[in-house]
């Protein structure tokens, strides 16, 4: 946000550390030519009653609360919100008649989409023939991440999730890094409604994170870590390597608000799509879990 030219910026965080963080980030990056500015402040201000565009990036259990109370008290003409949307199911009837309530177009900050390598990679790709796709690693948070590779299959294939096969989970859940939340071993299918296919797989130890694709006699090898993609097409016995170029999130948001601002409109998913995503994953992993979680359809992933 700090790379937009004339943008009047308002920072709220009850964390007085994670203000101070923010306020040291602005200054390092701000170009004063750009007439840009920023306040700091543990509650949202009284006297601002508009806003162009909100980024609601808080941890997932208390998103809806904050966007209850944002929309209760300020217009908003524009919404990000961070995934996971929500944990408990019942929430995202809530937010969608919130957000038709308030007329507010709202965006799932899943970033894939938008980069310009992950754009390639789907012009490369044979027109509607199901994808195979495999996700594997060690210890990368299959729950909290499982979105954004759904969500990418969903994008290259211009297809929608059909249903979420939890069978290859280890037993239970992990504690996560944020307290109050969990995190899966094992695997997880998801299947798509035209026949695509996603397997996510996270193992003990840090192994290589990976990213497999085939596509009828196309196959793909995607290493984000090293920024590359091998690839060796049908008819082909040579495998190919080029750069695989996967912008910071500081980069690459900046075009995204841009978009918004002036068009309002932008290549993340929307909210209705993204949210027929998420509830798909979070009812999976909640009868995963048992007990209460699975009678509330909860699921404490962020």
């Amino acid at each position: 946000m700090a790379k937009l030219h004339f943008a009047n910026i308002c920072v709220v965080d009850p964390s007085p550390a994670a203000l101070a963080t923010a306020e040291q980030r602005w200054v390092e990056v701000v170009d004063p030519s750009q007439n840009s500015f920023a306040t700091f402040t543990a509650d949202l201000p009284t006297h601002i009653s508009c806003y162009d565009l909100v980024v609601i990036a808080t941890s997932a259990m208390p998103r809806l609360k904050v966007m209850q109370d944002l929309l209760e008290k300020c217009t908003v003409k524009a919404l990000i919100l961070e995934k996971v949307l929500f944990t408990q199911l019942s929430e995202y009837s809530t937010a969608t008649a919130l957000l038709t309530q308030y007329a507010v177009p709202a965006w799932v900050n899943c970033t894939r989409r938008t980069f310009r390598s992950y754009k390639e990679l789907k012009a490369m790709l044979p027109v509607g023939m199901p994808l195979h796709v495999r996700v594997a690693g060690g210890e990368w948070g299959l729950g909290c991440n499982a979105i954004h590779f759904i969500d990418l299959v969903s994008y290259l294939s211009d297809d929608q999730i059909m249903s979420v096969d939890t069978k290859g989970l280890d037993p239970g859940s992990i504690p996560s890094k944020r307290q109050g939340y969990v995190e899966f071993g094992g695997s997880v299918d998801v299947y798509f409604k035209n026949g695509s296919q996603l397997e996510l797989v996270s193992s003990k130890g840090k192994h290589r994170h990976l990213i497999e694709l085939r596509v009828g006699e196309h196959q793909f090898l995607i290493d984000e870590v090293k920024k590359q993609l091998l690839y060796c097409l049908a008819d082909d016995t040579v495998w190919r390597t080029v750069a695989f170029h996967l912008p910071p999130t500081s980069g690459s948001m900046t075009a995204v608000y841009q978009s918004i601002l002036q068009h309002r409109h932008c290549d993340l998913p929307d909210f209705h799509q993204s949210s027929q995503q998420h509830k798909q994953i979070i009812a999976a992993l909640s009868k995963h879990l048992g007990g209460d979680f699975a009678s509330n359809g909860i699921c404490p992933i962020t």
